[in-house]
């Protein structure tokens, strides 16, 4: 129940950082599964979803299943973050990660409008594999010396993951704070450990979503449907 309690906690904070149009739930993540094994992830703590332009498939009080197109992110939230429960999150974000395909099978497809006149529509679609965005928060963790031996050593071993932003509160420094950079290898992703890390995840998470929004490609495939 402390678990539960810490989730819900955090998203009543984040729903006074993010905007309308993204939010914030728990439960699975689904997808057509075209071009990969894998087509439902693990339960979710938080999913950040488009809450303007799709609905999930099922949705309840406790829990709902989101198809993977309207997914932004995902936080996992931990009490105490050992260095299972790391190695554990990394694992989630590699199961999330192979369920958007990849560039050359991407398994995220999308439906746009092209144009409109008074009696048609035409439509195109387009299919894209980048992944939800992934996040760790933990109210309380290891020392910023273990912590970031833990982060180097799973990022080797683990090295499918990608994680986006993680924080670990502490009395001392405002929490601590630290991410994978893009287009690195090996433990030289890891971003050194800095404190401030809940103003850091905070002001980091509107962005890192932000960049999730598709920018839209040149409309192909195009077809027509009458409207009137």
């Amino acid at each position: 129940e402390l678990g539960r309690m810490n989730e819900s906690h955090l998203k009543r904070l984040l729903r006074d950082f993010l905007p309308p149009k993204i939010g914030i739930g728990t439960g699975f993540i689904v997808c057509a599964g075209e071009n990969v094994d894998i087509t439902q992830s693990p339960q979710c703590d938080i999913i950040l979803y488009d809450a303007l332009n799709n609905i999930p498939f099922y949705a309840s009080d406790s829990w709902s299943i989101f198809p993977i197109e309207m997914v932004y992110g995902v936080i996992e939230v931990k009490t105490n973050l050992n260095k299972s429960d790391l190695e554990d999150s990394f694992k989630k974000c590699t199961k999330i990660r192979t369920m958007s395909g990849n560039n050359d099978r991407p398994n995220k497809h999308y439906l746009r409008q092209a144009s409109s006149d008074r009696k048609t529509s035409s439509f195109f679609s387009y299919s894209v594999h980048v992944p939800p965005r992934f996040f760790i928060f933990s109210y309380n963790g290891p020392t910023k010396d273990t912590l970031l031996s833990n982060f180097k050593e799973i990022t080797k071993e683990v090295d499918s993951a990608h994680v986006h932003g993680l924080c670990v509160l502490n009395k001392d420094e405002s929490g601590l704070y630290t991410r994978h950079e893009p287009f690195q290898v090996a433990d030289t992703r890891c971003h050194n450990i800095t404190s401030k890390g809940l103003k850091l995840f905070l002001n980091n998470l509107p962005l890192q979503l932000e960049s999730m929004i598709p920018a839209i490609p040149s409309p192909h495939d195009e077809f027509k449907v009458s409207i009137g």
